[in-house]
């Protein structure tokens, strides 16, 4: 797995942090960086700074990882929220699996009905057919008897 070192969070799983004050720093815009929180699988929870014109579509690439000490509490409250994140994901996953075996046994619920259906439909066909041969039958006997 790469490390915060070789990966840029600049993809978009990020988000802007506002709290005590920070150490300056000057992007090559000439603009203040900003400060923003990596939310990517390797890089969770680590802040860096990046161009206020990154959100614009017009960066200048700065990129500069900001490395303060995380107290415990802060990372212990970072891996729960990991891990309720991963379980939360695990569940919709598990749903998901189950409603995709439970939609094939209403299709196949489905598909079973309609076979009946069009079974019946050519049990009526063929008895509408037999009633026409027998109609012609009698209307042959009637004529035979006139």
């Amino acid at each position: 797995m790469a490390s915060r070192r070789e990966m840029s969070p600049l993809s978009g799983n990020a988000s802007t942090l506002t709290s005590s004050p920070l150490p300056s720093r000057i992007c090559n815009c000439g603009l203040e960086a900003i400060l923003k929180t990596s939310f990517t699988e390797a890089n969770f929870g680590c802040p860096f700074f990046s161009c206020v014109n990154y959100k614009y579509g017009k960066p200048c690439g700065y990129f500069l990882w900001y490395d303060p000490e995380m107290c415990h509490h802060g990372k212990r409250v970072l891996r729960r929220l990991r891990d309720r994140y991963e379980k939360i994901n695990e569940e919709a996953a598990r749903v998901e699996s189950q409603s995709q075996k439970d939609c094939g046994k209403c299709t196949a619920y489905m598909d079973a009905e309609h076979e009946k259906q069009r079974l019946e439909v050519v049990t009526l066909k063929m008895k509408v057919m037999t009633l026409k041969g027998q109609q012609e039958q009698h209307r042959l006997e009637v004529e035979t008897l006139n």
